[in-house]
C-alpha cells in the first residue's frame, strides 16, 4: 500500500552556480508534491536565486522555473506555500548569484 509520507526535501545553500538538491525515485507510479519553499538570505546584502523543476532529466531552462530570478533582501525571508507535483525521475535544481547567501528550506511529501 502507498503512502504519503512528510519530507524534507532540502535544506542548505551550498549550491554553487547551481545544483539538483532532491530527486524523485525512478519507479513508476512514485511522485513528491513541493508543499513549502523559504528563501532565507543569510547575508548583509540582498541576493538572488531561481529553482527550477527538471522533469525526466531536461536541463535548466526559462521554461522549467518554478521560482524565478526572486531577490532575497539582506537578512530577510521570502516563504511560499505551494502544490508542485514533482514526477518520478524529475529534480529540484536550485541556482543562487552569490554562493551561500541563501538558504533554502524545501519540504513537501513523497508518494511511492
Amino acid at each position: 500500500m502507498a503512502n504519503l509520507t512528510p519530507k524534507s526535501f532540502y535544506v542548505g545553500s551550498n549550491v554553487g552556480a547551481g545544483a539538483n538538491v532532491y530527486t524523485v525515485a525512478n519507479t513508476v507510479g512514485n511522485y513528491s508534491i513541493i508543499k513549502n519553499i523559504n528563501l532565507c538570505n543569510t547575508t548583509a546584502s540582498n541576493a538572488v536565486c531561481s529553482i527550477h523543476l527538471l522533469v525526466n532529466g531536461a536541463t535548466v531552462a526559462n521554461s522549467n522555473k518554478i521560482v524565478s530570478n526572486v531577490s532575497v533582501l539582506s537578512n530577510n525571508v521570502v516563504f511560499y506555500n505551494t502544490s508542485i507535483v514533482i514526477p518520478a525521475n524529475s529534480s529540484i535544481h536550485v541556482t543562487q548569484v552569490t554562493a551561500n547567501a541563501i538558504t533554502f528550506a524545501i519540504s513537501g511529501v513523497e508518494y511511492a
